[in-house]
């Protein structure tokens, strides 16, 4: 009967969280190398922005394109290391699979947020000071992904700054929101924890004691005290 439900280590291992932690590894090694993938074709595809431009306008499309480059290479390097803290997450005595892995990826994406954000504004801010058109494309493949944080304010030096400040902003927001959510994920973990080994070392205490170990201390019987009276 055991052979024939060969399925079962499957589901003791999604049970324990190790396929699931796997899947997810896999998952953010995916996700990197598509990153990648989509940021050289942005990369590439933004060259057109040299078209148009002055000689001070083709240096800020140069040195925006090296901090892209940069910033690819840190959001690689970030999905690359937590996928690696999936894998080894901390098992909570295999009482939860995803939460502690959760805990990891939303620390992961408010990361990439934050280094999102922050190279933005420096890139913005290089482009927006050398260039003297207003770039016709943002990030390409990711502009879709990250339609809501709008960094870019125009060129010109204070529009360079502007620029600067909401990517710090933002990037300070992102990376402040996800700690805390991811905190409070392992907070309530603890918790939990605690609360378990204190409601285990409480029944132990509440337990009687076995029977014929407290017989020698409760002394004689009511009975047996009579009887050394009237041998008395």
């Amino acid at each position: 009967m055991g052979n024939f439900f060969f399925i079962k280590p499957a589901l003791t291992a999604l049970e324990e969280g190790r396929s699931v932690r796997f899947g997810i590894f896999i998952l953010m090694w995916i996700i990197a190398i598509a990153i990648v993938a989509a940021g050289i074709v942005s990369w590439v595809d933004f060259w057109n922005q040299v078209s148009g431009q002055n000689a001070s306008g083709v240096l800020g499309v140069i040195l925006y394109q090296l901090v892209f480059l940069i910033l690819l290479y840190f959001l690689f390097q970030i999905l690359v290391i937590r996928a690696s803290d999936v894998l080894n997450v901390e098992e909570f005595e295999s009482d939860f699979t995803v939460i502690p892995v959760m805990s990891v990826l939303i620390r992961a994406v408010g990361e990439l947020l934050a280094i999102y954000c922050l190279f933005q504004g420096i890139g913005w801010l290089i482009f927006a000071w050398f260039a003297s058109a207003v770039p016709q494309l943002g990030l390409g493949a990711f502009d879709d992904l990250f339609v809501i944080v709008n960094i870019y304010s125009g060129s010109g030096f204070k529009q360079g700054i502007i620029a600067l400040v909401k990517g710090i902003i933002w990037g300070f927001a992102s990376i402040v929101v996800a700690y805390f959510l991811a905190e409070v994920i392992s907070l309530c973990l603890r918790w939990y924890l605690d609360i378990k080994k204190i409601r285990v070392v409480a029944e132990g205490h509440e337990k009687p004691a076995p029977a014929a170990a407290t017989a020698g201390a409760e002394g004689p019987k009511p009975e047996e005290k009579g009887g050394e009276e009237k041998k008395d």
